[in-house]
């Protein structure tokens, strides 16, 4: 099974990652929902932040 955790910090997923790695899943980061649209629909399960925020986003 392939994971993908989507924040906008590299800790939490970072963290997310080496725990499911260690029951053997496949994980992948996204660091902004931009880059998680990208690689969503390859994926089984998202763990997201429904607070993402695109890094200097123009309004």
């Amino acid at each position: 099974m392939k994971i993908l955790i989507v924040d906008n910090e590299q800790i939490l997923p970072d963290q997310f990652k080496r725990a499911f790695e260690d029951q053997r899943y496949m994980v992948e980061t996204a660091l902004d929902g931009e880059k998680a649209l990208d690689k969503l629909f390859s994926y089984q399960h998202m763990i997201h932040n429904l607070h993402l925020h695109k890094k200097h986003a123009q309004v």
